[in-house]
């Protein structure tokens, strides 16, 4: 975990779309943050440990992209199967934010911490007091992300990526891998991997962290809603108190600079699970 020191930040983007509008002023507090997306190895961990069953596993499968490139719902699609090839150290995908809620209460109880979550007929409360692990508030992903108050528009800075010091975005070799790529890629720019890729591959950004731009999407504690920035309140905001879907953050190894920017938004239903979307760990400072 690193230790990311609080302050104030302009949230969002006057420039952007308009679920990132507006920009506003927002004040964190201190907390950490995960060095690195949670990796399969340690998410087999905890499925060894517990015999939890994902929501791709226990329902329909996950979506992911099929061999004639299309988007779809498999059956037999899941963390163990996202459909291309991974190894321990990458960062676990097909994962539903309901699997990593469960995920967070299983290590904080492991070290001997006092879960975040409390889960009664499928509700899940939050206790933000409690010094257990949870998933960072869309505010604190934001800002670690961005370096704090610096406001990058990327993890790594406002310029494009540059060798190491850069992502794992859709790029040239994925499309030099897979020349049948039906969607665009970040042309001139070559990362040297086609799916996700071992975390801490890149350079970390100025707070320490790895691939907070690209790799995998990673869920946020927060309910999405397009018109929430316009009544956050400017202190610790920990989004709206319900919704349909919860808030994705980061972008992935399966896009390009449109959807990588650091303030740009996604969101799915809290027991969606998808081959680019992962998860990453905080705590209380």
């Amino acid at each position: 975990m690193v230790h990311v020191r609080g302050g104030w930040f302009e949230m969002g983007n006057g420039n952007g779309l308009i679920f990132e509008k507006p920009a506003h002023k927002v004040q964190i507090n201190d907390f950490y943050m995960g060095k690195y997306s949670v990796t399969r190895e340690s998410f087999r961990e905890f499925i060894e440990e517990t015999g939890y069953q994902t929501d791709a596993e226990k329902g329909e499968g996950a979506f992911v992209v099929t061999p004639d490139y299309r988007l779809a719902q498999k059956s037999d699609a899941c963390w163990l199967n996202p459909y291309f090839a991974q190894s321990h150290h990458h960062p676990v995908v097909c994962v539903s934010w309901n699997d990593a809620i469960a995920y967070c209460n299983w290590l904080s109880r492991k070290e001997g911490l006092t879960p975040v979550y409390t889960i009664k007929r499928k509700t899940v409360r939050a206790d933000f007091s409690a010094n257990g692990y949870r998933l960072p508030t869309e505010a604190e992903w934001e800002y670690a992300a961005r370096c704090g108050e610096k406001g990058y528009k990327f993890s790594w800075g406002d310029g494009a990526p540059d060798g190491m010091r850069g992502g794992n975005i859709a790029d040239e070799m994925l499309k030099r891998t897979i020349p049948k790529w039906p969607w665009k890629v970040w042309e001139g720019y070559d990362d040297g991997h086609t799916y996700t890729s071992p975390v801490g591959s890149f350079e970390p950004n100025e707070l320490g962290l790895y691939d907070m731009t690209g790799n995998v999407w990673e869920w946020c504690w927060d309910w999405y809603s397009v018109g929430y920035y316009k009544k956050s309140p400017q202190r610790n905001p920990q989004g709206p108190s319900g919704g349909n879907s919860r808030v994705i953050r980061g972008g992935s190894w399966f896009n390009e600079l449109e959807f990588v920017r650091t303030t740009y938004r996604i969101h799915g239903t809290p027991g969606f699970s998808y081959f680019t979307i992962g998860f990453r760990l905080a705590r209380n400072f």
